[in-house]
C-alpha cells in the first residue's frame, strides 16, 4: 500500500463517503472537541487525596486479610511441625488494634468471625506452650 498524501488533513479537507465505499481508515465527519477550560488546583489535589486514602471498608477488609494471611501461616508452621512465636505475636498485635465498627454489617460479620478464629487459635497456641 501506497501513502498518496502526507500533508494534515484540514477542516475542508474531510468529505463524506458513500456507505458502499466508506474504508475505517478514510476520515468521516469532523466533529468540534469543546474547549477545556482553565483547571482549579487545589481540587485536583483534594481529587488525588480522595482516590487515595482509604475507605473504612477498605480498612476492615485489609484487617481481616492480614488476620487471615496471620493465621495461615500459622497454620503452614504447625503442618511443618514447628510453630513459630513471632506469627503468634503478630496476630496478637493486630487483634489489640482498635477498629470502629464497620457500616457494611456483612464485612463486620465476617470480620468478627475471623476475629474469633485468631483468638481461639492464639489461645491453643498458648496452650500448647504452658
Amino acid at each position: 500500500m501506497k501513502v498518496q498524501n502526507t500533508r494534515p488533513v484540514l477542516k475542508g479537507d474531510v468529505r463524506r463517503l458513500s456507505n458502499k465505499k466508506q474504508s475505517p481508515f478514510t476520515p468521516h465527519e469532523s466533529s468540534h472537541v469543546a474547549s477545556i477550560g482553565p483547571s482549579s488546583a487545589p481540587l485536583e489535589v483534594l481529587s488525588l487525596q480522595e482516590v487515595n486514602a482509604p475507605s473504612p471498608h477498605q480498612e476492615h477488609v485489609q484487617r481481616g486479610k492480614n488476620l487471615l494471611d496471620c493465621l495461615e501461616k500459622m497454620r503452614i508452621h504447625l503442618l511443618h511441625g514447628h510453630p513459630r512465636q513471632d506469627t503468634i505475636e503478630k496476630l496478637r498485635e493486630t487483634l489489640k488494634q482498635s477498629r470502629e465498627r464497620c457500616p457494611d454489617p456483612k464485612v463486620e460479620e465476617v470480620l468478627s468471625l475471623i476475629e474469633q478464629r485468631s483468638e481461639i487459635e492464639i489461645a491453643k497456641a498458648s496452650k500448647k506452650t504452658i
